[in-house]
């Protein structure tokens, strides 16, 4: 983040305030993760993938024709 004009310029100017923003950020970032794994855990749990027969699924070509 320090790469960035902008963010190495807060940390010269007000060293204190940059710190605090940059905990602030890297607490939303864990919080986030934290959320995603969670929505990652309940993929496909308690719903059941719907059935298609075979048939339906692929067309049974022959020939160059579908049947």
């Amino acid at each position: 983040m320090y790469e960035e004009a902008r963010y190495s310029m807060l940390a010269r100017s007000h060293p204190d305030h940059a710190r605090e923003l940059l905990r602030m950020a890297q607490d939303d970032v864990e919080r986030q993760w934290r959320v995603y794994e969670g929505r990652a855990a309940m993929a496909g749990e308690g719903v059941p993938a719907p059935e298609v027969p075979v048939e339906a699924a692929s067309p049974v070509i022959k020939g160059g024709e579908e049947e």
